[in-house]
């Protein structure tokens, strides 16, 4: 099911024909800063996107703006009945701060009818922090190290938010 969210942006069911954007943006070392992962090669790329695609519980999109992919969002369903989700994506550095991830976040959260909705970012990454606080989601505290980071072999912070309707 496709999600509209404005004339110029969608999200879709992942295609295979999505993979050369997305491992393009995800190879590049700025991309993955804040993230737990070395910038992906093709086969790390390929490899994630198999294990997100193969989990019953996790709807896999792509970005699409402008008939361009520019990234992924996925929803992930946890709760014994399913009754919340945790939101993750990765956005092209070349389409951040534009606010296509606010708009497309707030559409997710009124066409998905659950109780919770939760966000688990890096405690460095305070753009994406201070993106989360402009949706009114909230924070619930931090996580002690709950990443491990791939680049550094070293745990790191993170910050869980959440919205509840």
């Amino acid at each position: 099911m496709n999600i509209i969210v404005s004339k110029d942006i969608y999200l879709r069911p992942y295609k295979k024909k999505d993979f050369d954007s997305i491992y393009n943006y995800s190879k590049k070392k700025e991309f993955v800063k804040f993230m737990e992962y070395k910038p992906f090669t093709k086969k790390t790329c390929k490899d994630w996107i198999k294990k997100k695609l193969n989990s019953k519980n996790i709807l896999f999109y792509s970005i699409i703006y402008n008939s361009n992919v520019i990234g992924t969002y996925l929803i992930t369903y946890i709760g014994r009945k399913k009754h919340m989700c945790d939101l993750s994506y990765g956005l092209d550095l070349n389409y951040q701060k534009k606010g296509i991830f606010s708009r497309v976040t707030k559409k997710i959260i009124s066409k998905i009818g659950l109780k919770r909705f939760q966000i688990i970012t890096s405690t460095r990454h305070k753009n994406n922090i201070k993106s989360i606080k402009k949706l009114k989601f909230k924070s619930e505290g931090i996580l002690k190290n709950y990443f491990f980071d791939l680049k550094t072999n070293k745990f790191f912070d993170a910050i869980i938010f959440s919205k509840c309707k």
